[in-house]
């Protein structure tokens, strides 16, 4: 049945709309939003059950171990795991799940790392583990519009006498691409193992494990329904699980341990990767938001999502200077074939210049807007998107002491910004959050329209926007002391 949003927004995301003026969030890959109902049973839980350490064996033990299966089913049942074929590790974050398999994978020197170059950073360090082991590490460069190319050429070079890993995103948390899945079944016929980054795509985006089989899907909570933020998934096939060979272990991970005689042993299931204990006061929320989800039905939140993004794509593409110049330049698919609810961009000016996103993320923030800036932990896409190659950051690379290295020492090594704009759709946006933002791009890039003598170059729209920032702060300030003068009068 369909979902009225609008009441949902009313209901579970007033906090928005209590705001002066509303906040227009769009920042959805960054994080999720809780509605309120999960928060009202997750607190009811804890102020009405007594949880203790699932390590003991007592009824507070016992409490907290029932909740913690509960969680374990529901997530495997949410994402059609059969429990037969796979398993769920509870991990502090989704980057500690990728960790879980980065340091655990039995890389050789005869293995191969198989990276898209869409991945996010969490991802790319992979690449650390498979350097210590003397692997290869190759990269698949973006297609056009961001895409992924034909696989087959970088599948057929590996060693199949080795344990050779592919890892790639199901959506890209830069563009906004949906790869393809059936990348999983050709990685596979070709006996990669395969890790799906599903971070970005599951919030919006059905993710069926009967159908799709990746080896290893990490997942974080928070993206999804907001909460909890201290606990994420490795979600794994049994067999492949056993592959992985633990490089240490730690309270919770052993059956037992002995200091005078110098063994352990692993436990032979899960927990043998679940290190310490594992956040019991947070997972049981993750049932209640995997009931908020389904209740609403994900197709019903990914049609919303897309008829909402469609919007909004359109919108920024008809944006246009009196010169005909196009306002902005989106990285990814002008179309929403194959797309989610995320979409980077850039400003520009009147004479096709990139306008720093810094400008335009100060400006947001003071309308409350939310949005983000930079690279988002996806330094493939984003110097693929601004075409950053590595003869033009190589200089600077070296010249920077490592300690000194960041997105913002080598932008001005270079001399430009080497980051971008990403929006985000999401459960709770409004088609008012699109208007407000639409407008207000609209409204800042007017300002640079130029009349006799207007701006010419991007280092003259800079220098305005500077000045319009100071304007505004300025006019805000003599707002607030009139305001104050008022009413002490």
């Amino acid at each position: 049945m369909p979902t009225d949003f609008d009441a949902l927004r009313a209901s579970q995301f007033s906090r928005l709309d209590a705001a002066s003026p509303p906040h227009a969030y769009l920042d959805y890959t960054g994080s999720g939003l809780y509605p309120q109902s999960i928060l009202h049973h997750h607190q009811t839980l804890l102020r009405t059950h007594c949880l203790g350490n699932p390590h003991s064996s007592n009824p507070t033990s016992a409490v907290s171990t029932a909740k913690i299966d509960a969680a374990r089913r529901a997530v495997l049942r949410y994402f059609n795991a059969d429990p037969a074929e796979y398993c769920l590790v509870f991990t502090p974050n989704a980057s500690a799940a990728i960790k879980l398999v980065a340091e655990a994978f039995p890389f050789t020197p005869r293995s191969a790392l198989l990276l898209l170059a869409d991945n996010h950073n969490s991802v790319n360090g992979i690449r650390v583990y498979a350097c210590r082991a003397a692997a290869s590490t190759t990269y698949i460069p973006l297609a056009s519009a961001m895409r992924c190319p034909p696989l087959a050429p970088y599948l057929h070079k590996r060693n199949t006498d080795a344990n050779n890993l592919f890892a790639f995103p199901a959506q890209s948390n830069f563009s906004g691409v949906k790869h393809d899945l059936a990348a999983v079944r050709a990685a596979h016929r070709h006996a990669w193992y395969v890790l799906l980054d599903a971070a970005a795509f599951v919030p919006t985006s059905k993710l069926d494990l009967s159908v799709v089989r990746p080896d290893f899907v990490p997942v974080s909570f928070y993206k999804i329904f907001g909460l909890p933020t201290g606990v994420g998934a490795l979600i794994a096939k049994k067999k492949s699980l056993a592959v992985l060979k633990r490089p240490w272990f730690a309270g919770g991970t052993v059956k037992y341990a002995s200091v005078k005689n110098n063994v352990h042993s692993l436990c032979t299931d899960e927990s043998a990767f679940e290190e310490g204990t594992v956040n019991f006061l947070s997972i049981p929320a993750i049932t209640f938001g995997i009931q908020f989800i389904s209740r609403i039905g994900i197709d019903n939140i990914n049609a919303r999502v897309h008829a909402l993004t469609t919007t909004l794509l359109r919108g920024m593409l008809a944006l246009k200077y009196t010169n005909g110049a196009p306002m902005l330049t989106i990285y990814g698919p002008h179309t929403m074939k194959d797309r989610g609810g995320t979409i980077a961009f850039d400003v520009l000016t009147p004479t096709a210049s990139r306008v720093d996103a810094r400008h335009i993320e100060k400006a947001a923030n003071k309308q409350n807007i939310s949005l983000r800036t930079g690279c988002f932990c996806n330094p493939g896409a984003a110097e693929t998107a601004l075409k950053a190659h590595a003869s033009r950051t190589s200089k600077c690379v070296h010249l920077i002491p490592n300690t000194d290295l960041s997105l913002e020492h080598v932008s001005k090594c270079v001399g430009e910004y080497l980051g971008a704009i990403r929006v985000s759709v999401g459960i709770a946006t409004s088609e008012q959050d699109i208007s407000t933002f639409l407008s207000f791009l609209r409204k800042f890039c007017s300002k640079f329209q130029g009349g006799r003598g207007g701006i010419k170059n991007a280092a003259d729209i800079n220098s305005g926007i500077i000045k319009l920032v100071l304007d505004d702060v300025r006019d805000s300030r003599k707002k607030h002391r009139h305001h104050h003068l008022s009413s002490q009068s």
